[in-house]
């Protein structure tokens, strides 16, 4: 009978250390899952040891095994190993992206009434502009009620917010 530490079962996790995987195939499978994948730096389990880890990363146990810098350097490698699925990603938010700024430019074309006065309106997001130069904060031009609440793209409907406050108050009235 073959167990967890036949030779060929070694084999198979020496080759993979080798390779540098974290896992290999055992030829006995688990216990408790009858699965045959088994972890490189333990010999344990991986199904088993997902199940009764999962918890420790919902509950903080692990937030001190992580940190910025090395979440940004993993994800710089996994980058570098998988450009197409980078390249596939990229693409998928540019679309994203594309179709929003459509919509929102669509939407505000819609709730423009005939009586609004386009230069007045131009004049505001100079206006924004210029106290973002000037200051150094991000100025933007908010809708006091919200396009998404009915509101108008009227100059009436106009005010200059920072950045900040905009983004806070985001569909609110």
């Amino acid at each position: 009978m073959a167990n967890q530490f036949s030779p060929q079962s070694r084999l198979n996790r020496i080759a993979a250390m080798g390779r540098g995987d974290k896992t290999y195939e055992s030829l006995t499978p688990c216990k408790n899952c009858k699965n045959t994948l088994k972890r490189v730096s333990s010999s344990g389990c991986v199904s088993c040891s997902n199940i009764r880890n999962a918890p420790k990363l919902f509950d903080g146990t692990m937030d001190r095994y992580r940190s910025p810098e090395k979440t940004k350097k993993r994800l710089i490698i996994w980058r570098k190993n998988n450009p197409e699925k980078v390249q596939a990603q990229r693409q998928r938010v540019k679309s994203y992206q594309t179709a929003y700024q459509s919509g929102r430019r669509t939407k505000l074309l819609q709730q423009t009434p005939s009586t609004a006065n386009s230069q007045a309106i131009l004049i505001l997001y100079e206006e924004a502009r210029a106290l973002t130069r000037s200051t150094g904060i991000p100025h933007e031009v908010d809708h006091i009620i919200p396009i998404c609440r009915g509101g108008l793209h009227h100059q009436d409907n106009l005010q200059i917010l920072t950045m900040n406050a905009n983004r806070r108050k985001g569909g609110r009235l």
